[in-house]
């Protein structure tokens, strides 16, 4: 069976019940609720998968899309995510993540009308950020920040490259982020010598590992 956000937090529940929890009221993610919460729990010495079932988006409604956090922050949910067993240790879950980077899988490829990731497709004025649950979380934020991987293909060599970037939501279909001077930014830098658009994907909800 095909591995996903969804298995990985049943099999949280499952084998890790008491590291598994629910937030059933409303919060409001654009306004700290969310990080208040782990924060709070973090001074405990608690770090369980926290999923809000009822985050606002920054429309100011509760939609469909739930909010999870904290899905590697133990020693067990991180060897659930790598498929290792309870008593692997820490040097072993290390040998693991450098032996799934040294043999990678090869990518299948599935047509659309059977690829979850493509039930929706919204494109151009019909994308709307806003609709799904955006956090701020510092108070000298700018506005609230999609914090996942940034992928994006070098235009000379073909290489992917994933990378983490504060992506600021500035309007109901527009992002912005900050490169520093790195991988992204050469990447950026070549196709702009070329005056040519990036096509840049940003993965939410996907798998751990």
């Amino acid at each position: 069976m095909a591995k996903d956000l969804r298995t990985f937090l049943a099999q949280c529940a499952r084998e890790l019940p008491g590291e598994v929890i629910h937030i059933t009221k409303e919060v409001n993610p654009a306004n700290y609720d969310v990080t208040a919460i782990i924060k709070h729990l973090g001074a405990q010495k608690k770090f369980p998968v926290i999923i809000f079932d009822k985050p606002l988006n920054l429309n100011g409604r509760v939609g469909p899309i739930k909010l999870t956090m904290n899905c590697e922050i133990s020693q067990g949910k991180t060897q659930i995510a790598l498929g290792m067993p309870r008593s692997a240790t820490r040097p072993q879950m290390a040998e693991k993540c450098l032996e799934m980077e040294e043999h990678r899988v090869p990518p299948t490829i599935v047509s659309k009308k059977d690829a979850p990731v493509k039930e929706n497709i919204m494109v151009g004025d019909k994308v709307d950020l806003y609709e799904i649950p955006i956090m701020r979380h510092h108070e000298m934020d700018g506005g609230p920040y999609i914090v996942l991987s940034t992928v994006t293909r070098d235009k000379n060599t073909g290489i992917y490259n994933c990378s983490y970037h504060r992506m600021e939501v500035k309007s109901k279909n527009t992002t912005a982020l900050y490169a520093s001077p790195r991988h992204l930014w050469k990447i950026y830098r070549d196709y702009e010598s070329r005056n040519e658009p990036m096509p840049v994907a940003t993965v939410l909800g996907h798998h751990p590992a």
